[in-house]
């Protein structure tokens, strides 16, 4: 079978904040719905082995961050824990055993649009190519584990469940 748990969103930089806001309700809003109220989040920034410029990696960064102040939703630096291509920030969320899981993911990467030459028609209607720093589409990817979901759903739900 075939499990497609990634969504990639394409958006200007002015979009990127009402992006982010928006994906990290969604994410809060699922986990509320199934009764988590246990999780932990994380900004995790630049690795040592990484691409893309300084500047648009703090852009990145900033945004994610600025976002979650925003939200005013508490959150931990993990630095170094990004990936290559981007910071990201991860929900964690806890089973009924306490364990903590890595179940969703929001990474900025300026990257992708760079490498797949992907450009956008600008408000003057001119195509803005998306280079580092200026006319670029950030592009962000949602991931929200198809498989490891309904396991900790599972779990933590087991009391209900009929084993007949």
């Amino acid at each position: 079978a075939f499990t497609q748990d990634d969504a990639h969103i394409f958006c200007t930089e002015e979009q990127l904040a009402d992006e982010i806001i928006n994906t990290i309700d969604y994410y809060l809003s699922v986990y509320k719905d199934f009764g988590f109220k246990n999780f932990e989040i994380f900004v995790s920034t630049r690795p040592t082995k990484s691409i893309g410029t300084d500047e648009a990696w703090e852009l990145a960064t900033n945004s994610l961050i600025n976002a979650l102040d925003k939200l005013n939703i508490a959150y931990k630096i993990n630095e170094g824990d990004g990936a290559f291509y981007g910071p990201k920030i991860d929900f964690n969320i806890k089973d009924v055993l306490d364990r903590n899981w890595q179940c969703g993911t929001l990474q900025v990467d300026f990257s992708l649009p760079m490498r797949f030459e992907i450009s956008y028609e600008g408000k003057d209607g001119r195509k803005q190519e998306t280079v580092d720093r200026a006319g670029r589409v950030p592009y962000y990817n949602l991931t929200f584990p198809g498989e490891s979901f309904p396991a900790i759903i599972s779990g933590c739900f087991s009391r209900i469940f009929s084993c007949c």
